[in-house]
């Protein structure tokens, strides 16, 4: 008997009832970089990230680690010459709201889509004195998930550079492309 969506009032147990689990991986990886994207836009952040995603099956009876079957690497940076445009006193209420959200989600992928985290976001400070320009950061956030504490996570960049499949790269320019929900929303041109 197939899974309807209508059958089931929580999402997250359909999800785990009616999708295979490369579905509930993709999926899982599309809301993670919808809410990056979010925080990057809303709490003038840079964001980056390194996830390491493991082979859903892996062979039971075997004593090896697994390898990593791929990278994938997130890079979203705020234009420092765009004018703040947002309620300055509501900013830090928002980052907090936003960090803790994300923090969960973050959680939630490392434990259920086999994968390593690295993420480090950057935010940045208004310039009290001109109230008009963001000043370089100096509010760091860093998070490692990794299930063997014992790994060097993340890698060096030259050993992603060397990885076979290359990493996949996300950047604002190939993110905002290929999301419709985007079009016509980002940060405002420069003034």
């Amino acid at each position: 008997m197939a899974c309807r969506p209508s059958d089931h009032i929580n999402e997250l147990d359909t999800e785990r009832k009616c999708a295979d689990p490369h579905q509930r991986r993709r999926r899982r990886k599309e809301t993670l970089l919808k809410m990056l994207y979010d925080y990057y836009l809303e709490c003038y952040s840079d964001i980056n990230l390194i996830i390491a995603k493991y082979p859903i099956r892996n062979p039971s009876n075997s004593t090896i680690d697994p390898v990593p079957c791929r990278y994938i690497t997130v890079h979203f940076s705020v234009d420092k010459r765009v004018n703040p445009k947002c309620d300055l006193g509501s900013l830090s209420r928002k980052r907090i709201d936003r960090k803790t959200t994300l923090e969960g989600k973050l959680d939630q992928y490392h434990r259920d889509c086999k994968s390593d985290i690295f993420i480090s976001i950057s935010e940045h400070l208004v310039d009290q004195t001109t109230k008009r320009r963001w000043q370089p950061s100096i509010q760091i956030f860093t998070k490692r998930l990794v299930k063997n504490e014992t790994k060097l996570f993340p890698p060096p960049k030259e050993e992603l550079e060397k990885q076979y499949p290359p990493p996949a790269q996300i950047t604002l320019e190939n993110y905002s492309k290929s999301t419709k929900s985007c079009s016509g929303v980002g940060q405002p041109s420069p003034s």
